[in-house]
């Protein structure tokens, strides 16, 4: 046994351990790669093939339109021959079509190889062609109505010898389809034709014989079951489509033209045909039209084959990459591990002496990791339990001094400098400002609605909401500028070396459309603004603390102006944040001081007239400004947390006064309360809903509760949850400003709503927009599917009204009823009604 491996042995001793691994390799590999290479082939010879089938679609396209115009030419010059000299000049253009339909089909049957046997066939339609040229006109109408047939069924069975030779009658996955649309629809088209030269000479001479009226006949019928066929195989194909294709409308409209036509045939050969309300020009067109329907069908369904096809080419080139790029890398992989084994023990030796000098000069950093199991693993491993010990002490000790460090001038969330580096930054900044006589910028940003991203989400959120703008922020900035945590949702930002204005501007926006990117956060997706104030050194302050405080001004001069903006200082903002002061203080007090009032709008049923609930509205009564509305307050009421107040003093008096109109004899109608995101979140939303309908005594169908759509988009789960127990308890739903959001029509099914209002945007234009009505329609058609109410808001107009009424809108809101109205007035506007 021994002597049978001693060859083998003394050839692995002369070899060093690279050439040993490379012979392996190399007898590994080759079965390998033989393997992959006929796999190649394989797909290469598919790949092939389908280049074949297009050429045979091609080629089967080019006889098409020769057919086409073959037929053609046959009905008129039956016409023609029959006596009626209509289609002579049309019969001369048609010629000079088919000479070029012929050059079409010379270039297509040259893309074919010399294997191709049917050329034969080509060949004597030419000559077929070339002789009913050169006896035009001398033929009588049978013998050339008989060539021309000739000719088409001849070109019928050349379509059957391309598809075969292309491969296309051997395509399983397309073999009705093809078979169906390449070879039955050409047939019935060639059928119809016949029909089309028939009938029309026979009205062209008056007079119609036992045996044309017994082939018209013979005709007539088999049109149908041909047609069948052919529709039958179409739409299976068209039902196993993934999109949505022209082929039924296609087939219908040729099915009606086809009818229409053999219903005028069938008229010609019934008993005692009428001539004399009968034109050749008329059966001709009528054929005409049920071809042409024909050969559209045809012209739209072999893009369809062609997709197909390259769909097809396209997967198989997608494996052949993919084999050939699988072998490359096996061949990579299997040189790059021979490599590795070769340099592995070169590796351990020299680690081993790297750091045995390394410690000899007192480097403990070096560690030894080595791969080989022998006596080096020893060493190696000996060395680091050594030096490991004294290491991490000397490391601890360090990163503790550079974290105190750290600590103390950076902010610990977002590693940003803290309030002590930003005013020796500051300080810094100024002085060398000073001397050189350049404008330093100061930058108040302030995060807008910051608050209620953490109530909503909850501070893990909000930590990461921060760290992302820290980010955001950084990237906008030089090297020599600074940006700082000041606490909260604040950053101050210094920046120095300006000379002029425009630079500070130009920066500011783009912080601002830096800051607007989405950000997301596993299922959450959340889009946040700042309002940005500015103070420049030295026009706006000398000092630190000035261009501070006034560039904070500013910041609250931004959000006055509708946040997400950014404002310059100017002297009189002081006043405007003097005054926003005092408003939010006078805000909180409004609920003590009874200084919220409620105003109603009616809801009126579209058909039968009647109003079916009012929605309450809030004003606030200041005893300085006068009425307010809840665009000039509400956003603060959310940034201060007071919306929760008064989103619940607003539930309980509209449910109050609801349930007062019940006991005067009002008849009972709902009123709808506007509900805050920030109130539709909190965990106890839901008891402070039971707790106002217990309280007021209001019966749960009498109260409806509106949200908006980005509220029950935020947190799919929640929501749903929240809104089936409302729904249990009693209370209507409705989805407010429907359409302004970025939800699906299709999410509509997922909640339990009961009534979607359309915005007033959609509705302002509806009578005159396209788009406005095709989009309120859409919501009504769908709304109704889904057994929703829906309520047109902001109708004021009777042309409004009257569209509305015709697509069916439920009900309506808007100045065309009546304004929002006072106490005193809704009662008596509702006593009235």
């Amino acid at each position: 046994m021994k002597s049978f491996f001693l060859p083998s042995v003394s050839l692995m001793n002369r070899l060093s351990y690279l050439q040993k691994f490379s012979l392996i390799g190399l007898f590994f590999l080759l079965p390998i790669g033989l393997t992959l290479y006929l796999l190649i082939s394989d797909l290469n010879a598919q790949i092939n093939v389908i280049k074949l089938e297009k050429k045979g679609v091609a080629y089967n396209a080019a006889i098409r339109y020769f057919i086409e115009d073959v037929q053609q030419h046959r009905g008129r010059e039956n016409i023609l021959l029959n006596g009626d000299a209509e289609f002579k000049d049309a019969l001369v253009q048609k010629n000079i079509k088919i000479l070029a339909d012929i050059e079409v089909i010379h270039s297509a049957e040259a893309t074919f190889d010399s294997k191709w046997q049917a050329s034969s066939t080509w060949f004597q339609i030419e000559k077929q062609w070339d002789s009913l040229q050169k006896q035009q006109n001398k033929l009588a109408p049978v013998e050339s109505f008989s060539l021309h047939t000739k000719i088409i069924k001849d070109s019928l069975v050349l379509i059957n010898q391309i598809s075969s030779y292309s491969k296309l009658k051997l395509d399983s996955d397309n073999h009705t389809y093809i078979e169906s649309l390449l070879i039955k629809l050409p047939e019935t088209l060639e059928t119809i034709g016949q029909a089309r030269g028939l009938s029309a000479g026979v009205v062209a001479k008056r007079y119609l014989s036992e045996s044309e009226a017994y082939r018209l006949i013979t005709l007539s019928g088999t049109i149908n079951p041909q047609f069948d066929d052919i529709k039958k195989g179409l739409l299976n194909f068209n039902n196993s489509l993934k999109f949505k294709s022209k082929l039924p409308e296609d087939i219908d409209n040729f099915g009606v033209k086809y009818v229409t036509f053999r219903f005028a045939v069938d008229k010609l050969v019934g008993a005692n045909p009428d001539f004399t309300e009968m034109k050749p020009n008329q059966l001709f067109d009528l054929g005409t039209e049920a071809l042409d329907a024909g050969f559209k069908l045809y012209d739209d369904g072999l893009p369809l084959l062609n997709q197909l096809l390259n769909k097809k080419s396209d997967e198989l080139q997608q494996k052949k990459y993919f084999v050939a790029g699988f072998t490359g890398a096996i061949w990579l992989i299997l040189v790059y591990l021979f490599v590795g084994f070769y340099l592995s023990v070169l590796r351990a030796v020299y680690k081993l002496m790297r750091a045995a000098a390394r410690m000899s000069n007192g480097d403990l950093s070096e560690r030894i990791y080595l791969d080989t199991k022998d006596e080096l693993q020893s060493v190696g491993n000996a060395y680091n339990k050594m030096a490991i010990s004294l290491d991490n002490i000397l490391k601890e000790r360090d990163s503790q001094e550079e974290k105190i460090k750290f600590l103390a001038y950076h902010d610990a969330l977002t590693r940003l400098p803290n309030r002590v580096l930003f005013q020796d930054r500051l300080g810094q900044a100024l002085a060398l400002a000073a001397r050189s006589k350049e404008l330093v910028g100061v930058m108040f940003l302030d995060l807008d609605r910051f608050k209620s991203i953490n109530d909503t989400f909850g501070h893990s959120v909000g930590d990461i909401l921060l760290q992302t703008v820290a980010e955001r922020l950084k990237s906008c900035l030089r090297a020599s500028d600074t940006v700082t945590r000041m606490g909260g949702d604040e950053f101050l930002l210094i920046l120095t070396g300006l000379s002029e204005m425009d630079q500070i501007t130009i920066l500011a926006e783009k912080l601002l459309l830096v800051l607007a990117k989405p950000l997301k956060l596993e299922s959450i997706e959340l889009t946040i603004s700042g309002s940005l104030g500015i103070s420049v050194y030295p026009q706006d302050g000398n000092d630190q603390e000035t261009l501070i405080r006034n560039a904070d001004a500013a910041m609250y001069n931004a959000k006055s102006q509708g946040r997400n903006n950014y404002q310059l200082y100017d002297i009189r903002m002081n006043l405007l944040a003097k005054e926003q002061l005092q408003m939010e203080e006078a805000l909180r007090k409004a609920l003590v001081r009874d200084e919220f009032v409620l105003h109603y709008q009616p809801r009126q049923h579209v058909a039968s007239g009647q109003i079916t609930a009012v929605e309450a509205l809030i004003r606030w009564q200041h005893p300085k400004l006068g009425l307010l509305y809840p665009s000039e307050f509400i956003s603060m009421a959310e940034e201060t947390g007071l919306i929760v107040e008064i989103g619940e003093w607003v539930l309980r008096t509209a449910c109050l006064q609801n349930k007062a109109w019940q006991k005067m004899g009002i008849n009972p109608k709902r009123v709808s309360v506007n509900i805050s995101s920030i109130q539709f979140q909190r965990d106890d939303f839901y008891q402070t809903v039971l707790k106002v309908i217990e309280e007021t005594g209001l019966e749960p169908f009498w109260l409806e509760l509106e949200l908006t759509e980005s509220m029950v988009m935020r947190n799919a789960t929640m929501t749903i949850a929240k809104l089936n127990q409302l729904r249990e308890l009693g209370v209507k739903i409705s989805l407010d400003d429907f359409g302004t959001g970025f939800s699906s029509l299709s999410y509509l099914k997922l909640f339990p709503i009961d009534i979607i209002k359309i915005d007033s945007s959609f509705i302002q234009d509806v009578s005159a927009d396209s788009k406005d009505a095709a989009i309120t329609k859409t919501i009504i058609a769908l709304s109704r599917r889904l057994k929703l109410s829906v309520v047109a808001e902001g109708v004021e107009t009777y042309e409004q009204l009257s569209f509305l009424r015709s697509r069916k809108c439920n009900e309506i809101q808007g100045f065309i009823i009546s304004k929002p109205l006072a106490e005193e007035e809704i009662t008596l506007f509702l006593q009235a009604r």
